[in-house]
């Protein structure tokens, strides 16, 4: 069967190599480890990415192997110097899963790791003509293709670079945001001076949707013990006086006794007759 386009999103077939659970801004969820496509380049096994499911939705952990199912695009995968693939085959897309439909025996055959994606204009990006690079497809959203940049070529490869590092620390302090390459896509246009045409009202920036880490566990407050001595590490007992608190504390004392008195709120001892003592070490 080859991969079909749903109303929502596209059927396909994906392998998956490993499952972990993890826990994200809608709650628990599994992350579908190691995935590769009918579109995966068959040169580069090593290239793998991943997809997140809700717990809530499939209370059953999924092993490994290979499953029917519809996932969407969601933004596109960055070069080596930080900007963007054109878009116009599908590996150069990131994916969200809609829905993990049946496991399956076999992958799609198609499309493959050359396969075109309608809507895409296939651009060289590689080649710097001396002129700003415009990108020709989508850039997240509902977009339309932006005008060309103002700034000269030296300030392109800046802005680039830093907006390439920009994104990277972002996305190190963050647990796998299901639309970071849709938010990163549009932080692109901006940093390098792109704009969005007026044919569309719709340009602000997406809200970034972050899974986040579970929160540290505040520590518990310390117990205050009522009635105790932190000098003697003991508490007090009732005093022969009403409303007093005291406990004995034992050893050798100026006056020669080996029991003494502590009074809770007194800073020295005592012997039985009320008279201060000084422990002898």
């Amino acid at each position: 069967m080859s991969t079909a386009q749903a109303s929502n999103g596209i059927i396909t077939t994906v392998n998956v190599k490993s499952v972990a659970g993890t826990s994200g801004n809608k709650g628990a969820q599994w992350q579908l480890q190691g995935c590769r496509y009918p579109w995966s380049n068959p040169n580069r096994p090593d290239i793998v990415s991943s997809l997140w499911i809700e717990q809530a939705d499939y209370p059953e952990q999924p092993g490994p192997g290979m499953y029917r199912v519809e996932i969407v695009m969601n933004g596109m995968i960055n070069k080596q110097d930080g900007s963007m693939y054109d878009g116009s085959r599908y590996w150069m897309h990131k994916y969200k899963c809609l829905r993990l439909i049946e496991p399956v025996n076999n992958m799609d055959a198609s499309p493959d790791f050359g396969a075109a994606v309608d809507g895409f204009e296939s651009t060289n990006h590689d080649t710097f003509t001396g002129k700003p690079d415009t990108p020709s497809g989508p850039t997240g959203g509902n977009h339309q293709s932006p005008s060309a940049s103002p700034y000269i070529k030296d300030e392109l490869i800046v802005r680039q670079v830093a907006g390439y590092i920009a994104g990277g620390w972002v996305e190190n302090q963050i647990i796998m945001p299901e639309n970071f390459a849709e938010w990163l896509d549009h932080c692109y246009v901006t940093i390098m001076g792109y704009t969005q045409p007026s044919v569309t009202d719709d340009v602000s920036m997406p809200a970034m949707e972050v899974n986040e880490a579970p929160a540290a566990p505040v520590p518990a407050a310390p117990v205050v013990k009522e009635h105790h001595c932190e000098k003697h590490g003991v508490d007090y007992g009732p005093s022969k006086v009403p409303g007093h608190f005291e406990h004995q504390v034992t050893g050798s004392f100026s006056n020669g006794t080996t029991v003494a008195v502590c009074h809770e709120g007194s800073d020295g001892i005592y012997d039985q007759q009320g008279n201060p003592v000084e422990a002898i070490l």
